[in-house]
């Protein structure tokens, strides 16, 4: 017994030193019931290398979890060394204590940096990061067709995904970053496409008779596509086997459903139906025949485009005093419970914006508002303007982490 007493002692003393060490990341909350603050951030940059510094400073800035600042007292100091291939970055706390280093490599000076910046957030919040990642959006072009973008995580880089000359809406990523679906308008027909982006070529997964649209590959595998069709005269929700024509209708009414979305496990799909009249979300189990759920108690008259999260949290577009608003509603309990948008403790910020999506870190969403494109934090109720100009943008997508 005195031995346990003596290793028990001595177990809470190596406890008592670390946090004495390490004061900063012992005293920081990042949870959203206890966030009233991002933690400061004093970057020391990169020697010899200004190009480098600048990106992974920018990156700090724009990942949306530091204050940045240049006082030396700072939550979390950060030096580095490397070049434009690798890099690495030094954490320390407040004191000037080593906590963690960490690395990044890549092709290019950003994504060194967007690597680099994302290890600091996945050391010191065990999330994963949102820096390598990237964003697809529809753009309306000058001859009046719709066509797909990307950007990085910043607004960055924006690339030109289709030219296909008519309606290309509705992109979603693929599980795995590699891939994008998206509805395609033909002259007198809809298919859901699929793009890869290592090869630049497209397929059609789906052409049956009507609609075509909503395609969504389940998160774990993308064996499945969650999609909707309109057949024998019903817009419907079904689910395929993605690589065969294996087929499963999970609705079957006179209402219209769209927009579905995987829960993170693969094993429910949240959607939307005007089944009540007004469109809302619904939930359903689509492999053990069960009926679908309405999800109640949230928040507006109506309730369109979900999102979920890959820590079970949905995000939604809520229309409320003739307005979409962003909505946020926690999936943990089984049962829906509204979050406010900002810090716990005060009230929920009202956020105008549609059509959300979730970032890999589970904090940030994107959305479509009056033809711009904004990243919101949800944790603080913050938004940065990610993409605008004279075209109009909308229908955001937010990629899985990058590797």
């Amino acid at each position: 017994m005195r031995h346990i007493k003596i290793i028990f002692s001595f177990a809470i003393c190596c406890v008592f030193l670390i946090l004495i060490q390490f004061p900063a990341a012992a005293q920081i909350t990042i949870s959203k019931e206890g966030l009233i603050r991002n933690p400061t951030l004093f970057f020391q940059g990169i020697p010899g290398n200004d190009e480098l510094s600048q990106q992974v400073l920018s990156d700090f800035a724009n990942c949306g979890w530091f204050q940045l600042t240049k006082d030396k007292n700072a939550d979390y100091i950060v030096s580095g060394s490397g070049n434009t291939r690798s890099l690495t970055l030094n954490i320390a706390n407040s004191a000037g204590l080593t906590m963690a280093q960490v690395r990044g490599s890549g092709e290019s000076t950003r994504e060194c940096a967007h690597k680099a910046v994302d290890a600091v957030l996945k050391e010191l919040f065990q999330v994963d990061g949102i820096c390598n990642s990237k964003i697809v959006f529809v753009v309306n072009t000058r001859n009046g067709n719709r066509e797909l973008l990307m950007c990085d995580f910043d607004g960055q880089n924006i690339q030109q995904i289709t030219r296909n000359g008519t309606h290309s809406i509705e992109p979603v990523w693929g599980y795995d970053g590699k891939t994008i679906i998206y509805t395609f308008y033909g002259p007198a027909y809809t298919s859901l496409v699929q793009y890869d982006l290592e090869s630049g070529k497209s397929r059609k997964l789906t052409s049956y008779r009507g609609l075509n649209a909503g395609g969504a590959l389940s998160p774990t595998d993308g064996r499945y596509t969650a999609l909707i069709l309109a057949r024998d005269d019903q817009v419907d929700l079904y689910v395929r086997e993605t690589e065969s024509s294996k087929l499963q209708r999970i609705t079957k009414n006179r209402s219209v459903e769209a927009s579905p979305c995987w829960s993170p496990d693969g094993k429910q799909i949240c959607f939307v139906s005007d089944a009540t009249g007004r469109p809302t979300l619904y939930v359903v189990n689509p492999w053990d025949g069960s009926k679908p759920r309405q999800l109640s108690n949230i928040s507006g008259s109506e309730r369109v485009a979900p999102d979920w999260s890959s820590d079970n949290k949905i995000a939604y577009s809520a229309r409320i005093d003739k307005k979409y608003y962003l909505a946020v509603v926690d999936m943990k309990s089984g049962s829906p419970v509204q979050l406010n948008i900002g810090p716990a403790n005060q009230k929920s910020i009202l956020i105008q914006g549609e059509g959300p999506s979730w970032a890999p870190d589970n904090r940030h969403v994107v959305i479509e508002n009056n033809g711009e494109i904004l990243v919101v934090d949800t944790f603080l109720g913050k938004t940065r303007k990610l993409v605008s100009g004279s075209s109009r943008t909308a229908q955001p997508d937010w990629s899985p982490l990058l590797p």
